[in-house]
């Protein structure tokens, strides 16, 4: 039997991300003078776009070498 021990609401912990929101980067992650940056901010802010956008990125690196 669990019982809850505490719980905090955090208001706007996330972006919006409602449907009037722009679409994700296709790609899951940005490139800006050669630098390749990835994270939730650059695909979707969960802990899935986190960890898809550094796949995607490592990807992306192992393909340019």
């Amino acid at each position: 039997a669990w019982r809850d021990l505490w719980t905090d609401l955090i208001k706007h912990a996330l972006p919006e991300q409602g449907p009037q929101t722009e679409t994700t980067n296709q790609r899951g992650y940005l490139e800006m003078d050669g630098v390749m940056i990835c994270g939730d901010h650059t695909a979707s802010a969960y802990i899935e776009g986190a960890i898809s956008s550094g796949k995607q990125t490592a990807a992306s690196i192992i393909k340019s070498l």
